[in-house]
């Protein structure tokens, strides 16, 4: 259980060094092949989100560490009680966010979408846009899928 007091005080660190300096941060993707517009959404949105996500996670972890054992125990039981819920709410999200991402391919609006596609495309060629597909269609259907048959109790 201490594992978890490091993680959390790992991560506050973490975090709070990319809020602190997300400028400095920021200066990376100057030297990388992308435009203005790609340069500007890494460094004003994607640092400072990654340092709140790890923020996020230390109070999670620090949070599970100093709440009694009784709340965590209950709290254990209720989710290996209730996995089927669980499985549905992931199956429903993997399984929406796959159709939406089908549905923007079909309709040709990755570009304008999907920022990290011209990246990927113009770095890899078709890899890339294989790689992207891969990742942001087929394995969300395939979760969502597999957490819905999970749920109906098709898989054990």
């Amino acid at each position: 259980m201490k594992s978890l007091v490091y993680f959390g005080v790992v991560f506050a660190f973490l975090g709070l060094l990319l809020l602190v300096f997300k400028k400095g941060i920021g200066t990376i993707y100057d030297k990388m092949d992308l435009t203005d517009r790609e340069k500007s959404h890494y460094k004003n949105l994607v640092v400072p989100l990654c340092g709140i996500v790890f923020i996020i996670s230390s109070f999670i972890c620090l949070g599970a560490y100093f709440t009694s054992g009784d709340i965590r125990e209950n709290f254990v039981c209720f989710v290996e009680n209730n996995k089927s819920v669980f499985y549905l709410i992931l199956g429903l999200v993997f399984s929406c966010i796959g159709v939406l991402t089908f549905f923007i391919r079909i309709f040709g609006r990755e570009s304008k979408l999907f920022i990290k596609y011209d990246i990927m495309k113009r770095q890899s060629g078709s890899v890339g846009i294989l790689i992207h597909v891969l990742k942001y269609t087929l394995l969300p259907l395939f979760l969502g899928t597999y957490f819905l048959l999970k749920y109906f109790r098709v898989i054990p």
